[in-house]
């Protein structure tokens, strides 16, 4: 309890100074406060922001960034705010490439707790003139669900400039996804269609997308509801992989059938939209922080809707999901079974099946590679609403904030530019991790600018930084706290 009113009192004492315009003061108080003391990092975070006041950016930097490797403010969001606050300072003394390295740390230890809004927006904006680089920023932090919908709005429109697929790859199976232990495997696809002419578009449809992979199309034409129609299929079903499918459904990326093999050698359960949580009445409830995946509507001019999500940079588990096209593994269907709380109608059985399989422990995930076209973006009239509060109330969800869902669109003008501009995307999302480290290990060497030799203070607690970055991506966080004092001068 003392020890609590010491750090108390010692930073009440410096906010007073601050308050009272005293920055020097501040500075001065700041510089005889120990790195153990329990207050060291609120201390130096407030003497960076004294030296702000004061024009003196070199100490500022200093303190903002000792600030930062303080181990109270390790996994902290306030340590997003230090670095953020020390690059800015950096990049007022002309330290470009220090500046840009700093923030570049700080989008790599964001995914442990989260990043200031600005801080890879910021990075993202310097990096101008490097569009590679760019895009993979913007990929990388539409990780954070605080930045994501920004995030997702500034990228897909570089990506859709001409030169934008210039110099990035598109997507390849064998080397983007994995590998192909599920490639042999029979794939059962079943379809509830009582419409001769749109089931014979889906044939078409099944055809193109499996081209050359064995695999069996199960038309249920009579079904009674989308439950009894599903668990029929499933039992005619030889196949050891299952898709079950609407028949308005278009299958747009090229190898679509190896790029489904191969997703599902990484989950049980494969949806294209879904939510990491469930609230009701529809999938998509939870709001906007949860939703994942992307969906395509096809226009009637022959045009293209594109909606994402999230761009799939984070493969988190799904506790629901949309059912228009669904994939799994036979064991899901196995234990879980379309007709366990029979549904009547064809409205509430995908947030109840895709429920029950995430409850029961198996692995869902709304797919990174694929592209479907829905032709309907669909109806939710009082028999859906009615149909879905049944189901919600028997699994005992409550209702959720979202009307509905919350995308980030752009449009294609034909379905190859459609395909193309998901591609693009896949490619951005599969290169960004590895072209943000290899930023991050160009700036490291530029860091090592000679207007900084003068400046060893900095120059140390650079490397300090660069070895939490480098623990953090190892999963080890231990930080070595240095013994030296923040300087009261400029350096």
């Amino acid at each position: 309890m003392v020890h609590g009113r010491a750090m108390t009192a010692a930073a009440s004492r410096l906010q007073a100074l601050y308050r009272a315009g005293d920055f020097a003061g501040v500075i001065r108080a700041a510089s005889d406060c120990s790195p153990g003391a329990p207050e060291y990092a609120a201390a130096m975070q407030l003497s960076g922001q004294a030296s702000v006041r004061l024009a003196d950016d070199a100490n500022a930097a200093i303190c903002f960034l000792r600030a930062a490797l303080n181990p109270a403010m390790i996994q902290s969001a306030a340590q997003s705010v230090c670095l953020f606050n020390a690059a800015v300072s950096l990049r007022r003394l002309g330290q470009r490439a220090p500046a840009k390295y700093v923030l570049c740390c700080d989008l790599l230890l964001a995914s442990r707790r989260g990043a200031h809004r600005s801080s890879p927006l910021l990075l993202a904006d310097w990096l101008h003139d490097a569009p590679d680089v760019q895009r993979a920023v913007l990929a990388l932090a539409s990780a954070l669900p605080e930045l994501r919908a920004e995030c997702m709005g500034r990228l897909l429109p570089l990506l859709q400039r001409p030169d934008s697929g210039a110099t990035m790859p598109l997507p390849t199976v064998r080397q983007e996804i994995g590998g192909v232990a599920t490639a042999d495997s029979m794939l059962s696809v079943v379809v509830c269609s009582h419409r001769d002419a749109v089931f014979a578009r889906c044939v078409s449809e099944c055809e193109r997308a499996f081209d050359g992979g064995r695999f069996e199309l199960i038309r249920i034409a009579d079904a009674q509801s989308m439950c009894e129609g599903y668990q029929r299929g499933f039992q005619q079903a030889k196949g050891e992989l299952l898709v079950f499918m609407h028949d308005d459904v278009e299958l747009l990326s090229p190898e679509f059938g190896s790029r489904l093999r191969q997703e599902l050698e990484h989950c049980d359960l494969l949806a294209i939209a879904g939510a990491t949580r469930f609230d009701g009445p529809a999938w998509f409830s939870a709001g906007p922080d949860f939703l994942r995946g992307s969906v395509s509507v096809p226009r009637s001019d022959g045009r293209y809707d594109l909606y994402w999500a999230s761009l799939g940079v984070e493969r988190m588990p799904l506790a629901v999901a949309d059912g228009f096209f669904l994939a799994c593994h036979r064991r899901v269907v196995d234990t879980i079974r379309w007709d366990a709380y029979p549904i009547p109608g064809f409205h509430g059985y995908d947030i109840d099946f895709t429920c029950r399989a995430s409850r029961a422990g198996f692995k869902a995930h709304a797919a990174v590679s694929l592209q479907v076209a829905h032709a309907s973006e669909g109806v939710f009239d009082d028999g859906w609403l009615d149909a879905s509060k049944a189901v919600c109330a028997r699994l005992g969800v409550g209702p959720g904030p979202a009307a509905a869902p919350r995308w980030v669109s752009t449009v294609a003008d034909s379905r190859a530019e459609a395909a193309l501009q998901f591609d693009r995307v896949v490619a951005c999302v599969n290169s960004a991790p590895g072209d943000v480290h290899a930023l991050l290990r160009s700036l490291e060497a530029g860091s090592g600018d000679a207007s900084l030799q003068d400046n060893g203070e900095i120059t140390q607690l650079l490397q300090a930084l660069s070895g939490v970055t480098g623990a953090a991506s190892t999963g080890s966080m231990d930080v070595q706290q240095s013994g030296t004092r923040a300087p009261t001068t400029r350096v």
